[in-house]
């Protein structure tokens, strides 16, 4: 959640790299498509007990 997720749309990052780019760099809003398999969320979310 710290570095993995981009904080401005709340969607996963490339990569935790990512996370030290600047907000207008490309990268810092880039996604691939299997960031949004929603079928997962909750698992992560039991798993973690974070349910952002």
């Amino acid at each position: 959640m710290e570095y993995e997720v981009n904080k401005t749309d709340w969607v996963l990052q490339l990569g935790d790299w990512a996370y030290w780019s600047d907000e207008r760099d490309v990268n810092y809003s880039a996604t691939r498509a299997s960031d949004f398999i929603m079928q997962y969320m909750p698992v992560f979310a039991e798993v973690t007990g974070d349910e952002r």
